[in-house]
């Protein structure tokens, strides 16, 4: 909703100056991603990258010589 709201400013203020057209559309945008990370789901995606992140450092990556063989 806040996206939509966003994008409803953005072109509701167009009699307005363009540098506030996009600072409306920039801080409802924002709070749409604030919104969305403070969320369950946004929650759950930030503990999904941390797990990928911990996966991933577990891995034994091949060194360049061993490659070669």
């Amino acid at each position: 909703m806040l996206v939509i709201a966003a994008v409803v400013a953005f072109y509701a203020l167009a009699r307005q100056d363009m540098w506030m057209r996009v600072a409306a559309l920039v801080l409802l945008l924002i709070a749409a991603v604030a919104t969305f990370f403070t969320s369950e789901v946004g929650k759950q995606l930030i503990a999904y990258g941390h797990d990928s992140v911990r996966e991933v450092r577990k891995v034994v990556w091949p060194t360049a010589r061993k490659r070669c063989r």
